[in-house]
């Protein structure tokens, strides 16, 4: 067993697909299904089944994925053992949507405890912005919610050839005050929302999202998320967002916004958190340092949910 056959069990995981995560990885498809199958030979077991949409995991396939990426955080804890007398330096970009913003401190203070002369940037736009600033260049890791618009799709991302990675689930809700006629409801359902006034930070993404909901309505474009905020404590409009937009959020803690799940007749909708990374390079050890902590983040706030 080999390092680079647990990176590659690991892409093929990510891609569902061998072709895809060949060209990943630059070498020949016959290559790497040949060093899958001698992985599989040495375990005993077959890791990947094949359907009409692609390539998935067995049972004992998950469980050695799951292994294998505990063996590559191992091994980058090696390398980075390595900086500690040097330490990690240089800039990484870090672009992100708004509600992603509970992040920025918990990054910054972990970064900076651990490697002080690494300096972040932390950018906030609309996701087309975070989606083509990562396929220009101009930012190295971005993170976003992806999957709650029937346009959000894999295909889409991997057409622009960037990596993503899914990382948790996340459910569309309805942000109202707390003196809304909704604020009590467990669930709104898309018909209570046809005559309501809407807030949010995009018109790109008020776009998708009110035409997936069938809502024909405008919304109030509102640049800044404190404004956002403010809009919706005030009565003035409702907003719908991913459900971590309340996470540390002190309107949210004092239940002066609530958070209300948005259901139409098939249930909730529901994304995931997504994060993104250029495929036409390998990332810095700084960079696979940031997507690391995003990572565990992300992990621990589904875990406290």
């Amino acid at each position: 067993m080999r390092i680079e056959q647990l990176e590659q069990i690991i892409t093929i995981n990510r891609c569902a697909s061998i072709s895809k995560a060949a060209k990943e990885m630059l070498i020949s498809q016959p290559a790497l299904s040949t060093s899958l199958r001698q992985l599989e030979e040495e375990l005993g077991t077959t890791l990947f089944v094949r359907d009409h949409n692609g390539v998935f995991p067995t049972g004992d396939g998950t469980c050695v994925i799951d292994l294998a990426n505990q063996v590559m955080e191992l091994i980058d804890d090696i390398r980075y053992f390595s900086c500690r007398e040097h330490d990690l330096q240089g800039t990484v970009r870090f672009i992100r949507t708004p509600a992603y913003s509970v992040l920025d401190y918990h990054i910054l203070s972990q970064l900076r405890h651990q490697y002080p002369n690494l300096q972040v940037e932390i950018i906030e736009q609309p996701i087309d912005d975070v989606i083509s600033s990562i396929y220009e260049g101009t930012a190295n890791i971005g993170l976003i919610t992806w999957g709650i618009s029937s346009e959000q799709t894999q295909s889409h991302l991997a057409k622009l050839d960037l990596i993503h990675e899914e990382l948790g689930p996340r459910k569309l809700m309805a942000f109202v005050d707390r003196n809304n006629a909704l604020a009590d409801q467990a669930a709104v359902h898309l018909d209570d929302l046809q005559d309501a006034q809407f807030l949010s930070y995009s018109s790109g993404y008020w776009s998708r999202i009110s035409n997936d909901l069938n809502l024909n309505k405008d919304a109030i474009i509102v640049k800044d998320k404190e404004d956002l905020k403010r809009g919706i404590y005030k009565g003035h409009a409702i907003a719908l967002l991913p459900d971590i937009f309340a996470e540390e959020d002190i309107y949210c803690e004092q239940n002066l916004i609530r958070c209300v799940a948005v259901n139409d007749e098939h249930g909730s909708f529901e994304g995931y958190d997504c994060v993104l990374y250029p495929r036409k390079r390998n990332l810095t050890l700084a960079e696979k340092y940031l997507l690391r902590v995003i990572r565990h983040l992300l992990v621990r706030d589904q875990e406290a949910d």
